[in-house]
């Protein structure tokens, strides 16, 4: 098995051509990310522990030099922890922020591949009748007969309020390292 994939996101694509989105699992769920922030998907190296970081934060990982903290995707979406196991990934995400890109590594359960969605548009989150805050979430999209829900990752991983899990207060799904109170 390959120790990573670099994802080239190509040229960017004109207004004609379909977004081309990594996908990938969590739990049952099928998420997708603009393959254009995803820079290269991982096998999960030794994971260093940071001290006080916030909740969900795994720890740091050294990618060719580069200190890339790590986000655990379960935890951020209050979903159940899981063994790291042969199919556990880590995303390699550049996230454009005001004061610069963030990079960090998104884990995961599993990578299904780079692709395009159905051609039809991504539609909004449902309603479900109650107060949720679902920024992080793009929309939902199809692959098939598959939902695949995609994130808005300027909102999941940038400046917004520091995240907490479903249920845990605030609710809300973006993760400010910089801010955060830990």
């Amino acid at each position: 098995m390959a120790d990573s994939l670099t994802c080239d996101p190509g040229q960017p694509s004109s207004a004609d051509e379909p977004e081309a989105f990594v996908t990938f699992g969590l739990g049952t769920a099928r998420f997708a990310v603009a393959v254009a922030h995803v820079r290269e998907v991982l096998d999960v190296p030794p994971i260093a522990d940071l001290p006080n970081a916030p909740h969900g934060v795994a720890g740091m990982i050294d990618v060719r030099g580069q200190n890339v903290p790590v986000v655990s995707l379960r935890a951020k979406f209050g979903l159940g922890p899981r063994d790291v196991d042969e199919e556990t990934r880590i995303l390699v995400v550049e996230v454009a922020r005001p004061q610069g890109a963030l990079v960090l590594g998104a884990m995961c359960d599993r990578v299904f591949e780079v692709t395009q969605l159905d051609e039809r548009p991504i539609e909004d989150m449902p309603d479900l009748g109650v107060q949720w805050d679902a920024r992080a979430l793009r929309g939902v999209a199809r692959q098939g007969t598959r939902f695949v829900i995609v994130l808005d990752l300027a909102e999941a991983l940038g400046d917004g309020p520091a995240m907490s899990p479903a249920g845990a207060g605030g609710g809300g799904f973006a993760l400010d390292l910089m801010n955060a109170d830990g």
